[in-house]
């Protein structure tokens, strides 16, 4: 069960009428201890709140912060306090996805339920959205069948591929000319203008729109919010409308490996010793200030501590190709941050299409998903 789901079964049984972001919050507080009075639950704001319960935002983030001090035991005196009937009532709501669940066991069993969904939301990377296109739907309907064929051709040749569609969009405008390496960009290259608005509709994926010279202008305002969030220091290596960034497209069947994905310091979580993690995970934690120094990490800028420890200033150590990698990787993920502390939209209103780290799997996938992200935080 998705978090939103739980919250909005929950919120008419138990809330009194309270507003919902202020019950999501109070969910969050009656999970963890008091260890955590001052932690993220606490600072981040009510909008963020509204957004977890609609489901147009994921809680991965939060998750995470609060994981280390998540209390079951407190949840269960949070449900034990409740009144018979608010119990019973919890049963009834949550039977069909609760084994044995009864009125002796309810605090415990929706404690376990909703900890679970905490910790399976903190393992993920990504962010997506419950609902990206209210019209979505309606559009779909309104595609004549011909085009419903063409397009479900489209989506059943490429089904293993379905999280890269919103890619294509990308490949399409960058050169709607190319072959790529993927064979799923070049066969929508082929594909007319009403089919590929049909797959991307049928696909639940938003038709997205393309400014001219949108990449340098993107690339520039990312420029200007790394710096402002001081995620890098003088020597960011994207100037020039990040001309080694761009060099991605030198090497599209490049694999990227593990090790450049997860080679980044980590907060430890319940005492976990595997102190590697995703960057987006660094990154979050440097700017709310919870990174873990005793990890050989001495507060550097990110950017400036891939730099010296990927030596990406050494171009006999560090080849154009691995750079490129590092720089894609540093703006995939960094663009998740910035629109956390955004301040020309509201994080709630970022809708994020490009894949996880885990799914990206060629250079190729890895310039297209930067790209994309800086399109959903910029366009």
């Amino acid at each position: 069960m998705e978090f939103y789901e739980f919250v909005n079964r929950l919120y008419p049984v138990i809330s009194g009428g309270k507003n919902k972001a202020l019950f999501v919050q109070d969910l969050f507080l009656n999970v963890i201890n008091e260890a955590s009075e001052d932690n993220i639950v606490e600072k981040t704001q009510l909008s963020t709140y509204r957004s977890y319960a609609s489901g147009e935002r994921t809680i991965n983030r939060i998750a995470r912060k609060i994981r280390e001090y998540l209390e079951p035991a407190c949840f269960e005196k949070y449900i034990d306090d409740l009144s018979d009937e608010q119990r019973e009532n919890i049963c009834s709501e949550f039977s069909y996805v609760i084994k044995e669940i009864d009125e002796y066991n309810v605090a415990e069993k929706l404690s376990r339920f909703f900890v679970d969904i905490i910790i399976e939301a903190s393992k993920q990377t990504g962010r997506k959205a419950k609902n990206i296109n209210n019209d979505i739907d309606e559009e779909s309907d309104s595609l004549s069948e011909e085009l419903k064929d063409k397009a479900r051709r489209f989506i059943i040749d490429h089904e293993s591929e379905k999280n890269l569609f919103a890619l294509c969009q990308v490949a399409f405008n960058l050169n709607p000319m190319h072959n790529h390496v993927r064979d799923m960009y070049t066969a929508y290259n082929k594909c007319d203008y009403d089919v590929r608005n049909a797959i991307m509709r049928m696909s639940e994926i938003p038709i997205l729109d393309f400014e001219n010279e949108w990449t340098s202008k993107y690339i520039e305002l990312f420029c200007r919010d790394i710096k402002r969030l001081k995620l890098c220091g003088d020597s960011n290596l994207l100037y020039d409308s990040g001309k080694y960034f761009h060099n991605a497209m030198k090497y599209p069947k490049e694999t990227i490996p593990d090790s450049c994905k997860y080679s980044f310091p980590t907060y430890i979580l319940n005492h976990n010793t595997d102190r590697e993690g995703a960057l987006y995970i660094f990154l979050d934690e440097y700017i709310n200030g919870s990174y873990n120094l005793t990890l050989g990490y001495e507060g550097q800028p990110p950017l400036e501590w891939m730099i010296t420890n990927f030596n990406m200033l050494n171009a006999d150590v560090c080849s154009e190709k691995q750079l490129a990698i590092w720089l894609n990787i540093f703006v995939h993920d960094a663009c998740y941050v910035i629109s956390s502390n955004y301040n020309r939209k509201k994080p709630e209103d970022v809708i994020f299409l490009s894949p996880s780290i885990d799914d990206i799997e060629i250079m190729e996938d890895l310039y297209y998903s930067a790209l994309l992200n800086l399109h959903s935080i910029y366009s």
